[in-house]
């Protein structure tokens, strides 16, 4: 699993379609959506002048570290991660895992 990067989108409900469409036209199997909710700074609607949703999906994504690049650039330019409040998406390296198998590279 060495080589195997975990890849966490956090973006807005009913995004977490388009993360795993751009995850999977770069390469990556499948993943995993669970629902979750931000806990931000009280007022911060105030201070961005805009609604921003407590609601979240989180999608976590298994890849290759060699297709983390193309997979992390996938999801920003298909979610508009660049605009404020659309979400992040961050990887970070596998050690070890069990019970899953992710060798159908594509």
């Amino acid at each position: 699993m060495e080589n195997k990067e975990l890849i966490i989108a956090i973006v807005n409900p009913g995004n977490s379609d388009l993360v795993m469409n751009a995850a999977k036209e770069q390469g990556a199997g499948g993943g995993t959506v669970l629902t979750a909710k931000g806990t931000g700074r009280k007022g911060i609607e105030k201070i961005l002048d805009m609604p921003v949703q407590q609601d979240k999906e989180l999608v976590l994504i298994v890849v290759e570290k060699s297709k983390r690049d193309r997979v992390l650039k996938a999801i920003n330019d298909n979610c508009g991660l660049d605009t404020a409040g659309h979400g992040v998406a961050f990887s970070i390296p596998v050690s070890d895992a069990m019970g899953f198998h992710i060798n159908r590279d594509k």
